[in-house]
């Protein structure tokens, strides 16, 4: 009984080991994600590739269909013709894919043009004509600054001119309305308004009136005249400008004082000479003298009064003139200086970003050119021609067949994501099974139209064609290809394990000085056979990008 219970002992240990070690080879080897390590961004070659696996088979007819339609404006070919690979066997009016085409080619070439004008220092007549531009922007600040000074020199000069003329009018003003000329002991005023009164229930209310007027006359030139003089021979412009709006309200309470007594001195004239009262007289000559030196004040205050509106114009246009030239001067100073610092890195990122836009667009462009040709895809034998001139070419329905000359060709199945990627007329590099790694090249003859559905999963059909005859070559082999569908040189990449892919957005971890890393959002182009990926938009040379598992 001994015996057994140390059987069952062991046993239970052995099996208590095995799964410590099970345990620990899950956590400790198989859950280690491998450390982070980082690459340096810098320009690259990139090929991107397409690998499919197809079947070789006995050569046969290809049909090939426009994919655009249009009208038919060239067919160069019958039935029965030999054509070399290449050759243009039907084509649609490319008109309007032409001008599209020459558009984006335009656009892709000024775009280049900025970038490098933004690269490169700026040339010696550009900053010369900025110098100039700054300097003749200082001379015309200067010219305002001299302009605006004498605009206030007059100013002050008609503010002086003015004031040799206010003091006196109104002191005659008040000899007019309070001398004694019509009835000694008695002021002109109260004569005036008595004997209106005779006619006219309003006499006191004009008395009154040209006696308010008078008084608020006198008091602001007092007031404005003491300010002057208070002033001093030089004074500073913004009080230059509270002296000539003084002097300006003076002049017009001025104005209007003279113009109350004129009015009176005119009623009391019109009742005596209209005999509106019972024992007319003839106006006495104190009255007209009176009113004739009334009239020559309001000369006078009218005189003033466009000098000083003129010279208020004057200081408004002055100091807008040297604003707007002071901001001319900044501008160009600023603009001196850009020209001199050059472009800005991300200005320069900018514009890259806009000719990568504008290149995609013209190759865009190109390739809707050549969807409006059908080219023979191979050196073969015209066998039907199913179009004419002035037809309208049908997408998808075939227009030209023909036979290749070649004994062999390949079928294989692309998958959905890549057949965008291959073209009609394409190279590829092709390995046959049976012949090791020697290598055979053959060109893309088809592509089909329609998808091909294979155990539930999407692929379309492509035809590949040898480029030379081989006897080796024979029906059935197994055939890898490998298909050269984009080329960029100079490219900034990454490897495809550095990208985050979260939703529709891409984004790369870059480290920063300090040692810590920045999600920066990028834009990805093409992926190359060597797994890099082509950064179209986000990263520049010299960036430290993050990258997971082994590259």
């Amino acid at each position: 009984m001994k015996k057994s219970n140390n059987v069952f002992f062991v046993i239970v240990s052995i099996a208590v080991a095995a799964g410590l070690f099970v345990a620990g080879y899950f956590v400790f080897g198989a859950k280690r994600t491998p450390a982070a390590a980082s690459v340096v961004v810098a320009p690259t070659a990139l090929t991107q590739t397409v690998n499919v696996v197809g079947k070789v088979k006995a050569a046969a007819e290809v049909d090939l269909a426009f994919e655009r339609a249009g009208r038919v404006v060239r067919v160069p070919v019958s039935a029965g013709d030999a054509v070399k690979r290449g050759a243009v066997l039907a084509a649609l009016d490319a008109s309007g894919a032409n001008a599209a085409s020459e558009q984006a080619d335009a656009a892709l070439a000024a775009a280049r043009i900025a970038l490098e004008k933004m690269q490169r220092p700026p040339e010696a007549i550009d900053l010369l004509q900025a110098k100039d531009a700054v300097s003749a922007a200082s001379d015309a600040k200067d010219k305002t600054a001299v302009d605006l000074s004498r605009a206030y020199d007059n100013a002050l000069s008609a503010v002086s001119d003015t004031y040799l003329d206010l003091p006196a009018i109104v002191s005659g003003l008040h000899d007019v309305l309070h001398g004694t000329d019509l009835n000694p002991g008695q002021d002109n005023i109260d004569v005036y308004a008595d004997f209106i009164k005779q006619t006219d229930a309003n006499g006191d209310a004009y008395r009154a009136s040209t006696e308010s007027a008078y008084r608020a006359a006198a008091a602001a030139v007092d007031k404005a005249y003491a300010d002057f003089n208070a002033a001093g021979a030089a004074p500073q412009s913004s009080t230059i400008e509270t002296l000539l709006a003084e002097t300006y309200s003076a002049n017009k309470l001025v104005s209007d004082a003279v113009n109350n007594a004129g009015n009176l001195i005119d009623f009391y004239k019109a009742d005596m000479t209209q005999k509106k009262i019972s024992n007319p007289a003839p106006v006495p000559a104190a009255a007209s003298q009176a009113r004739a030196v009334l009239s020559g004040y309001a000369a006078k205050a009218n005189g003033h009064f466009a000098a000083l509106s003129a010279d208020q114009a004057a200081l408004v246009a002055g100091n807008n003139a040297a604003a707007a030239a002071s901001r001319a001067l900044n501008e160009k100073q600023e603009a001196l200086a850009k020209l001199v610092a050059g472009a800005e890195d991300i200005d320069i990122r900018a514009q890259q970003t806009r000719v990568d836009a504008a290149k995609a667009a013209a190759d865009a462009a190109r390739n809707e050119v050549a969807k409006m040709s059908l080219l023979a895809p191979f050196d073969g034998t015209v066998s039907r021609v199913n179009v004419s001139v002035g037809e309208m070419g049908t997408t998808g329905a075939t227009s030209i067949s023909m036979v290749s000359n070649s004994k062999y060709e390949i079928d294989a199945l692309v998958s959905e994501a890549d057949i965008a990627k291959v073209t009609v007329g394409e190279t590829a590099t092709v390995t046959l099974d049976t012949f090791g790694g020697e290598k055979f090249d053959a060109v893309v003859a088809a592509v089909d139209p329609a998808q091909t559905v294979t155990n539930g999963i999407g692929a379309y059909g492509i035809k590949l064609q040898f480029v030379k005859d081989d006897p080796r070559i024979k029906s059935g082999m197994t055939a890898n290809v490998l298909l050269a569908t984009g080329e960029r040189q100079g490219a900034l990449a990454v490897p495809k394990s550095a990208i985050i892919t979260r939703g529709a957005n891409k984004f790369v971890l870059v480290l920063n000085g300090d040692g810590g890393t920045a999600e920066t959002p990028v834009t990805v182009g093409i992926e190359g056979a060597n797994g890099l990926v082509e950064i179209v938009s986000g990263l520049k040379e010299g960036d430290k990008v993050v990258t997971f598992g082994n590259n």
